[in-house]
């Protein structure tokens, strides 16, 4: 008798509701073009934002209208599946709620993985493409001082001796550090950085190791960009520099290199509130793609620099000064260009050692100004308008702009 009950209850539907098997599938079929053509829009949507009419960008517009069909039918569909909910029998009504149960205690068994999964994603988004409006320059703001400034990391003497590794090389210790960067950006849903083939970061580290100090600054004045671009650093860099040391009356103890750069690693990554968090932001920086690392290291003490790189422009023409007008051409494949921000800073002069490890940190200078496209402004900022500003969404860009006045009002 119980079991007829079972049965009677578990195959017992709702008669007073009608569920619509062909309205759910066209509803579905029209659900699934709809994403589909939505996901294509958004690959081709820097190419039709180039058509502009007034301030609207077409590409993004049209990519707009069908998100919103896409949220009307997901919405629609959602009716659909309640009413069929109910229409089913008592025991698949009780089915897929083990099955949506069992789904939910798995995500929550796994909340790291599933949150770093979604922010991946999320952040691999870009979510410009879905502004239809071409916006015209009211301001542009001034960069903040943590973009342009990296504190030093203070000695941290490693609490404890541990045996050197043998047969170390310097290639095999840039990969260890390679990995152990790569790992903390992974574990923070965030890609790898490549190895860059730039010098400024190792001749800088074996200075500070010949000199026997930590400094953003080179013995002759130049700042890390300024390193950088001298031995020929197409892009931007940011810079973390870290010594460790053993002290020890003994001569026979001696610093394990590896070892010293898995403290210094894990100092800038959990134990650097005193800096800011300045150097934990610059390994976790989403732009950076590129990575320069210079060791410099002997028996009991260890200078690390680590140069982050974002490089993403294919220069047709670098920079270039001649007669007052600023040139530059090339393909950036983070997008189009809006303005260019120029920056003044004096020559370097030689600083002493005492000079080096005063400084903390390091600036671009003193910014100056902007290159902004013709009947554009800049609303509280010195600008110039450039006699030529052809940039589109692709990246492609040609500029030429006389700054001349820009630079005769420098600091």
């Amino acid at each position: 008798m119980k079991e007829s009950s079972f049965k009677k209850w578990f195959f017992k539907k709702n008669d007073n509701v009608k569920f619509n098997e062909t309205s759910l599938l066209l509803n579905l079929l029209f659900f699934v073009i709809l994403v589909v053509s939505s996901v294509i829009l958004y690959g081709i949507s820097p190419s039709l934002n180039s058509n502009v009419f007034l301030f609207i960008k077409l590409g993004s517009l049209v990519l707009l209208v069908v998100l919103f069909f896409c949220l009307s039918y997901f919405f629609k569909l959602l009716g659909i599946f309640s009413l069929g909910f109910k229409s089913f029998e008592n025991g698949y009504k009780l089915i897929s709620l083990v099955i949506l149960l069992i789904l939910l205690l798995t995500v929550l068994s796994n909340q790291d993985g599933f949150s770093g999964f979604v922010k991946q994603k999320l952040d691999s988004v870009d979510f410009s493409r879905f502004n239809p409006v071409e916006l015209q320059y009211s301001s542009v703001p001034t960069p903040t001082s943590n973009l342009l400034k990296q504190p030093v990391l203070e000695n941290t003497p490693i609490p404890t001796v541990i045996p050197p590794s043998s047969n170390v090389s310097l290639s095999d210790l840039k990969s260890y550090v390679l990995q152990l960067i790569n790992k903390d950006r992974s574990d923070n849903g965030l890609p790898p950085v490549v190895l860059d083939d730039n010098v400024a970061a190792q001749d800088h580290a074996e200075e500070m190791l010949s000199l026997g100090v930590l400094s953003h600054w080179s013995s002759n004045g130049d700042k890390p960009y300024m390193r950088y671009t001298k031995a020929g650093g197409l892009g931007s860099v940011d810079e973390n520099v870290a010594f460790q040391a053993v002290y020890s009356s003994d001569s026979s103890v001696m610093l394990d290199p590896k070892q010293a750069l898995s403290n210094e690693e894990f100092q800038m990554m959990y134990n650097d509130s005193g800096s800011n968090w300045g150097h934990r932001d610059n390994i976790l920086t989403k732009q950076h793609n590129k990575f320069s690392i210079g060791i410099g290291f002997d028996s009991t003490s260890l200078y690390l620099v680590e140069d982050f790189e974002d490089v993403y422009i294919n220069w047709s023409q670098t920079p270039s000064f001649s007669n007052g007008t600023l040139s530059l051409s090339g393909i950036n494949s983070l997008g189009k260009i809006h303005e260019i921000g120029l920056f003044y800073d004096p020559l370097p002069t030689s600083l002493t050692k005492e000079q080096m490890a005063a400084s903390h940190s390091y600036s671009l200078g003193s910014l100056i100004g902007y290159v902004i496209p013709l009947n554009y402004y800049v609303s509280g900022s010195p600008y110039v308008n450039a006699q030529v500003f052809d940039t589109n969404d692709n990246g492609i860009f040609n500029i030429q702009a006389d700054i001349s006045s820009l630079l005769n009002n420098n600091p």
